[in-house]
């Protein structure tokens, strides 16, 4: 389906005009209930009846017509057909004396246009959501900035801002663009970029990033980027373009609608030929009307709980295993998937890293080493720092405190002490900062953090990462399904393949910086493939939001960017990916099956009806509605395992 086709189904109305629609046909609906037991003339309820089919269910039948000019068949014809059928129906039967013994018949157009309105309009207040989210995106980033020029300030816009002014930030102020604190020191609520909630303090000469908020005094910085080149812009450009695809997932209301429909006009037909042609035309109008009571019982109501009780209940189902849904359309991105990419620091592998060799330079000692990297990574909360403090357990080394620490994704962290200027991280950073350091000995295939301490070199920590828990299993799986495998990461290149040949995938890149991820995925999509990305952490932000369908290994209590993709995961154990991978052709066998009986429902209605009963009461045939419904929601409750 096309762009056009699905936004003309999705955002032609606003949920408020649904909602009040909705409201109206639930008034018509209890005053037509009143006039039936109460006796009411026939032509007071017609006239409510024609209020509930052309204001009620307006949108539908407008958004039937908008699309049948375009070809296209979904569950606003469907709507709209089966209750312009019912009232067709009511007025031969009531006014017309088409005789069919059905009583009650005129409370069913007002009850399912009621439901069908809430249901639209919830829809669309998730759209609009999303739209209002891509409009206001930019508001994280301040629209203004105060520029300090010789000893002056000025108040302007922060696009007007260039590299080399200086900008003061007050207490409580977002940081308006990337910059170089001057004086004293910063004191930095970072959790929108890094998902750290605890502030970082930025010494003189330390980096601010835009977006970030000053929690202490206020401070004055030289900008070291333009706006629109700052980090979290090229995190929001991304996010928006994300979130600018989850609009274009066709609902779920769409996906049978005009099969049903086809089916119940298929049917209606072959029973008005017959019945003309066994009968005569002198039961023309009879068949007339059945034809029309027909296409009412195609069961919108039942349809309604056919295809939308599956989805929520699968999502609360997956909750129970660690799995967030946050956008059900996304499963169909899943299964259609050509290449899944996956992180492997703390999302293959477990995050549970222990230190597994120190390699000292000449003339220092090991404990000096590890003693550095601790003080670096003290109060990150990261897993090296777990590492490191159950491996200096025995040893009782004790940390120093940190006055600033500043975290590099997927290069390392620069931190201070009253004293000392420590850095750990790749072996590449280091010599950008000019640190001499020789190479890791990859051969170990293990993740190496170089550590250095006022410019000097210290040595390297080697640490080991297990898989996680069934994660060959959960490889396997994958590749099962036809989809290539790729191991993607920051860690060097020894060290991937090992985990890569552990888990059983071939293809494997190593050294790969955030951006570097993101543009290997974009040049991927760019070739016409769907991508999915498995990954965890914030340095896996940019490359989440790149791919078609976006997975992330986080904590619960880390929330900053669970929000931003499409699935969360809190689970320890991998094996949750490969039942991701299934969710979709489960939810859709459901939907099946609760479609069939949902349209068998409509069909025994009209059996029983016609054949059986030769008539029906007005309680009967909302029996089978209700059936249809109680169907769905007992065979939507497998999906809560």
């Amino acid at each position: 389906m096309t762009e056009d086709k699905i936004i003309s189904q999705t955002v032609l109305f606003a949920p408020a005009g649904y909602a009040l629609r909705g409201w109206v046909s639930v008034c018509c609906a209890a005053f037509m209930a009143a006039a039936y037991f109460c006796g009411f003339s026939h032509t007071l309820v017609l006239l409510v009846y024609i209020v509930t089919l052309f204001w009620g269910g307006e949108l539908f039948i407008r958004g039937a017509l908008g699309e049948a000019a375009k070809f296209y068949f979904g569950f606003n014809a469907f709507a709209a057909v089966s209750m312009l059928g019912a009232f067709a129906f009511f007025i031969l039967n009531s006014f017309g004396g088409a005789g069919v013994a059905v009583s009650g018949d005129i409370l069913a157009p007002p009850l399912v246009f009621a439901l069908a309105n809430f249901i639209k309009a919830a829809e669309l207040g998730r759209v609009n959501g999303a739209f209002a989210f891509i409009e206001s995106a930019d508001n994280f980033i301040p629209r203004s900035a105060v520029k300090v020029s010789d000893g002056e300030q000025k108040k302007l816009f922060s696009s007007e801002i260039e590299p080399g002014d200086t900008i003061l930030v007050e207490r409580g102020a977002r940081v308006p663009l990337d910059a170089v604190v001057l004086k004293n020191s910063a004191e930095v609520d970072e959790s929108l970029l890094t998902g750290n909630v605890l502030p970082a303090v930025r010494q003189k000469g330390a980096t601010v990033y835009a977006a970030s908020v000053n929690k202490g005094p206020a401070f004055t910085a030289r900008v070291i980027s333009l706006k629109s080149t700052s980090r979290i812009a090229k995190i929001l450009r991304a996010l928006k373009e994300s979130e600018k695809r989850k609009l274009f997932h066709a609902s779920r209301l769409e996906s049978g609608s005009a099969p049903v429909l086809a089916f119940f006009i298929l049917l209606g037909a072959a029973q008005f030929g017959w019945g003309v042609y066994s009968q005569g035309a002198d039961k023309l109008l009879f068949w007339s009307a059945v034809f029309f009571f027909i296409l009412a019982c195609a069961g919108p109501v039942g349809y309604m709980a056919a295809v939308l009780l599956p989805p929520a209940l699968l999502k609360k189902g997956a909750s129970r295993c660690g799995v967030v849904l946050n956008n059900t359309g996304v499963l169909q991105t899943l299964t259609r998937a050509d290449t899944v990419f996956i992180d492997k620091t703390g999302t293959l592998t477990s995050g549970r890293l222990e230190v597994s060799a120190v390699v000292p330079a000449a003339g220092v000692k090991p404990a000096e080493v590890i003693k550095a990297a601790l003080i670096a990574q003290q109060d990150s909360g990261n897993i090296f720092e777990t590492a490191l403090r159950e491996y200096t357990k025995k040893d009782k080394i004790k940390s120093e405190k940190v006055i600033s620490r500043e975290p590099f994704p997927g290069s390392g962290i620069l931190a201070a002490t009253a004293k000392d200027t420590i850095i750990a991280g790749r072996v590449a950073w280091l010599k950008e900062r000019g640190i001499a350091a020789p190479p890791a000995r990859e051969e170990l295939g293990k993740t190496a953090v170089h550590v250095a301490k006022n410019g000097a070199y210290l040595g390297c920590i080697y640490f080991n990462d297990r898989l996680r828990s069934n994660a060959r299993a959960a490889v396997a799986h994958i590749k099962e399904l036809g989809k290539k495998v790729c191991l993607i990461s920051g860690d060097n290149p020894a060290a991937v393949q090992a985990a890569a040949a552990k888990a059983g995938i071939e293809e494997y890149y190593g050294n790969m910086f955030p951006q570097d991820k993101a543009a290997k995925i974009a040049a991927q999509s760019n070739l016409g493939e769907h991508i999915i990305m498995i990954g965890d952490g914030f340095n896996d932000i940019l490359a989440l939001l790149k791919a078609d369908g976006a997975v992330a290994f986080a904590p619960k209590s880390r929330n900053t960017f669970n929000s931003w993709v499409d699935i969360a995961v809190s689970s320890r154990d991998f094996g949750v990916i490969g039942r991701i991978f299934d969710f979709d052709k489960r939810q859709k066998t459901v939907i099946r099956q609760n479609i069939f009986f949902a349209v068998l429902a409509g069909a025994c209605a009209v059996w029983f009806t016609l054949y059986c009963n030769k008539g029906a009461q007005w309680w009967q045939l909302p029996c089978f509605t209700a059936a249809a419904a109680a169907f769905a929601a007992l065979n939507s409750a497998r999906l809560l395992k």
